[in-house]
């Protein structure tokens, strides 16, 4: 079981690919930049790549510049880069991308040398690395990250999805824009407007502009004694699964196929067709508690659930239900000599087989009919079920689709 948590962890992470490394956190809070204020352009920078030999600030004034911070192990970054050439290319008069990376010229040379991806797309924005000082003014912990300048000022300070055709050309027409702040070292408190003589209580608000991301935490303050309780900027579902997950810890994926909405609209419980920061700022939501509860964290996790059961007017629970699957089972042993496996990983157990099939997002919720711990199997990539199954066959396993009942989280509205 422990192997399967920790995998899921470790895949999770690697989901999320957005960089967290930084080359330095030693902020000059008098230096940083905000919304409204003048931009402060570099005195000098390191300009590898593009059509740019140095950078007339001056003369770009009349554009929209984006500033996008990256790392080179930054999937997400990379991912978006295509998108971010396409703008150049289609809005070359009105707006210029600077792609810009704490990292030295040799680390830059071989990414983008050695990078097949960026070069299948022709990306070639002008980067500036080895940068400190435009860090200095738009410090941040999480990569992408964007700062937009129009006109001399900053106008925003935002997250990779808010970078589109239509956001530009309204800057553009209107002179200013209303984007969600990405601000990495913002605090949630929504406590501040109430009596300043509460000491416990439930507080739950819409989105908070600035507050980065934060999914439930439970801590204890050692002076107070208070148990302190918070969400910030998530979806209703997605903070009620991270109280599920302690109450419950989970043994597998919650998949879409293992969830049944009895709902009147669930797509304003979670954002199932990833529009990001522009879906989380209309129906995101926060949460804090605060409470003198000397109890688990299970405990705990059951009295937040039932804060977001009762404010929101929905209930979930656990059942079952017959619903598609892949079956995982034992079969007989086919030897393959042809087979070849190159790049492989080791999993362990079929439960490391069923993880690996969820996780690959191509098919539904996995029923382990093996139930091996032990065995140790290296598999390659695969497109289809036939090709995995050339794969697992050699071990004396199958996958099949079908239908049988299993455990599905259902959410219904009172």
């Amino acid at each position: 079981m422990k192997i399967r948590i920790i995998a899921t962890i470790i895949f999770v992470l690697a989901l999320l690919q957005i960089s967290y490394s930084q080359n330095s956190l030693d902020i000059e809070r008098g230096k940083v930049l905000s919304v409204g204020s003048d931009f402060i352009s570099p005195t000098s920078v390191a300009l590898m790549r593009g059509d740019f030999k140095q950078i007339d600030w001056k003369g770009l004034e009349n554009k929209v510049i984006i500033l996008d911070f990256f790392d080179t192990f930054c999937g997400t970054c990379i991912s978006s880069m295509p998108k971010l050439q396409e703008l150049q290319n289609k809005l070359a008069d009105k707006i210029q991308i600077f792609n810009i990376s704490w990292q030295d010229r040799p680390t830059m040379d071989k990414f983008f040398n050695e990078n097949e991806y960026l070069k299948e797309h022709k990306v070639n924005l002008p980067v500036i690395y080895d940068d400190k000082e435009l860090f200095s003014l738009f410090p941040h912990i999480g990569k992408p990250h964007v700062a937009i300048i129009y006109k001399g000022k900053v106008k925003a300070i935002t997250f990779h999805r808010s970078i589109n055709e239509e956001n530009l050309l309204s800057l553009i027409q209107n002179g200013s824009i209303d984007l969600p702040l990405k601000d990495d070292f913002g605090k949630g408190d929504l406590q501040s407007s109430s009596d300043s003589q509460v000491i416990a209580g439930t507080w739950i608000s819409r989105y908070q502009d600035g507050v980065p991301i934060q999914a439930l935490q439970i801590k204890r303050d050692s002076i107070s004694g208070q148990n302190i309780s918070s969400v910030y900027n998530r979806s209703v579902f997605i903070s009620i699964i991270n109280a599920w997950s302690i109450i419950k810890p989970p043994t597998y994926l919650r998949l879409p196929g293992r969830v049944v909405w009895k709902v009147r609209d669930s797509s304003i419980y979670e954002d199932f067709n990833k529009q990001g920061e522009e879906w989380i700022r209309k129906y995101g939501i926060c949460y804090e508690r605060k409470d003198f509860n000397h109890v688990s964290d299970s405990v705990q996790a059951r009295a937040i659930l039932n804060d977001l059961h009762s404010f929101f007017g929905i209930k979930t629970y656990y059942s079952t239900r017959v619903i598609d699957c892949i079956i995982v089972e034992p079969c007989d042993i086919k030897e393959n000599p042809n087979l070849k496996i190159t790049n492989g990983f080791k999993v362990t157990g079929s439960g490391g087989i069923s993880l690996m099939i969820e996780w690959s997002g191509k098919f539904p919720p996995v029923l382990d009919r093996v139930k091996s711990e032990k065995t140790l199997y290296t598999l390659g990539g695969f497109k289809n079920l036939e090709e995995l199954n050339q794969q697992l066959e050699v071990y004396g396993v199958k996958a099949k689709y079908g239908r049988e009942e299993m455990e599905v989280l259902v959410v219904e509205e009172n």
